[in-house]
């Protein structure tokens, strides 16, 4: 995904958890590296106008940026983020 999007692969995995932080995507399957598959994700349909494209707002759509640092999904990658800060800063010392 990096080379076609012409960008490093770290900037993919911040690109989806921004996306997953607001609501765009939802992860629906982890990634599995010893078999080579990938995550899956769902993209949130119902934010978008499907004739023009453009993003409704919160006056067009009841479902305009619902709060998603409540979700569980938002949750395990907090956590997992701040796992990995705290291994790394632990392993430092």
């Amino acid at each position: 995904m990096g080379n076609l999007l012409g960008v490093e692969t770290r900037m993919v995995s911040h690109y989806i958890s921004r996306a997953r932080g607001d609501g765009y995507l939802k992860l629906i399957a982890k990634h599995h590296q010893p078999s080579g598959t990938a995550a899956k994700y769902t993209f949130d349909c119902q934010r978008f106008n499907m004739e023009t494209g453009e993003e409704l707002t919160q006056e067009d759509s009841p479902h305009f940026h619902k709060e998603h640092k409540d979700s569980k999904d938002f949750k395990e990658l907090k956590e997992s983020q701040d796992q990995r800060k705290t291994s790394r800063t632990e392993g430092g010392s």
